[in-house]
């Protein structure tokens, strides 16, 4: 066959995460550390794969989690842009059910289309939750700061 090679699809759930990410770490630096990443999709070998789900990898788990107590889940899904023929993600059913049990165990989880919604949800989260947040020191001793401090 002749023509033109097939492009990649564009990441889009990626760029979106990376937004989310930038912003979080630059709004709350003291706090980066505690957003969490999920390696749950993309292309692996057959090892790495098997590696993974041996040490624990779960298909279905949120994208994000931010570890503050009393913790938030983040599914993150891109938006709908005809513009640019990206159709809105959708949650598989292994995700909907990891999502009902994480529920159930007592977790907060947020599906959030697009960056900025899932942004909405960490600010909302934030406020309504913690005054002021324990975090170790540089020397190893616990201590308590204002999260308007963490900026």
């Amino acid at each position: 066959m002749t023509g033109a090679p097939r492009r990649k699809p564009t990441p889009w759930e990626d760029r979106e995460q990376r937004a989310l990410v930038t912003w979080f770490d630059r709004q709350y630096p003291r706090l980066a550390n505690l957003l969490q990443a999920t390696p749950n999709g993309g292309k692996r070998n057959r090892i790495t794969a098997a590696t993974m789900k041996a040490t624990g990898t779960r298909a279905g788990v949120p994208d994000l989690f931010l570890a503050i107590p009393p913790g938030l889940w983040i599914e993150l899904k891109v938006t709908e842009d005809k513009a640019l023929g990206r159709k809105r993600g959708r949650l598989s059913d292994v995700q909907k059910e990891m999502i009902a049990q994480l529920r159930a165990a007592g977790w907060r989880v947020e599906v959030c289309y697009g960056w900025q919604a899932a942004q909405a949800v960490i600010k909302d989260f934030m406020q309504q939750t913690h005054a002021s947040v324990p975090c170790l020191s540089a020397r190893g001793g616990r201590v308590l700061f204002n999260l308007e401090d963490s900026k």
